[in-house]
């Protein structure tokens, strides 16, 4: 397992022609932080559980938090995965609980990959995520299912951005069955997008079957960027996975 520290720098042009691309079509994923902080806490208060709901019931809100930010970080964890020789345009990509999509946004719009499937459990994130493909003509097919059962070809590549954190939170008991599912969701190749904590169990659990590099990364935002993120930067750990 390789350690690599890095700092790259985010482009403000690329991140505006997406937001805006977004936003003309009608789908509005400028970053509101502030929104999605009242929900959070309200929801904390309510003792539902805190994941799944915002996730899924508040998915607008939730993605006018994430949306840009997690594209940013999948654009960054793509770009590694090309320069290490591990994907290229012609592999058949499988977004595995992708949300409403900007992990395979990143993958069309980076290295022009058209062989994407989306497969999202949540409703309310699926919608939008059809909602995104139909507006922009992206072209990439959305899967309402879940990610657990659903199955995937070989010699394939597994894109998996902030899966276990979400399934795993409330649930620390579950650890060992979610992440022995999440070795039967890698075939041969992954690209996943998670804390380093978890990035690292995954790691052990994949064994000698795979080469696993680890990467942790600085993106060090322009003007427009800071603009919606007052720290300036964003930070991602991501896990580049092949088979031996």
């Amino acid at each position: 397992m390789v350690n690599s520290k890095m700092v790259s720098i985010a482009s403000d042009i690329k991140i505006r022609n997406v937001v805006n691309g977004l936003v003309r079509a009608g789908i509005d994923v400028r970053p509101r932080v502030h929104s999605l902080t009242n929900v959070r806490n309200k929801i904390r208060r309510s003792g539902v559980c805190l994941g799944r709901c915002y996730y899924d019931e508040f998915a607008s809100i939730f993605n006018k938090a994430y949306f840009v930010k997690n594209y940013i970080k999948a654009s960054v964890a793509i770009e590694q995965a090309v320069s290490c020789g591990l994907i290229s345009k012609g592999d058949k990509y499988y977004d595995l609980g992708g949300g409403a999509g900007p992990a395979s946004l990143a993958i069309w719009r980076s290295i022009g990959a058209s062989n994407i499937t989306l497969v999202e459990k949540s409703r309310g994130q699926y919608i939008i995520a059809k909602d995104i493909v139909t507006k922009i003509s992206a072209p990439y097919l959305v899967v309402n299912g879940d990610v657990f059962q659903y199955k995937t070809q070989r010699d394939s590549v597994a894109v998996i951005s902030y899966l276990f954190c979400e399934y795993m939170s409330g649930r620390s008991n579950k650890k060992d069955v979610i992440f022995n599912k999440a070795v039967a969701m890698i075939k041969d190749r992954a690209i996943v997008i998670d804390y380093r904590c978890n990035l690292e169990v995954l790691a052990l659990y994949l064994g000698a079957a795979y080469d696993c590099d680890i990467f942790d990364k600085t993106i060090k935002l322009g003007d427009y960027g800071s603009s919606s993120y007052s720290e300036g930067v964003v930070n991602v750990s991501f896990l580049l996975i092949k088979r031996k």
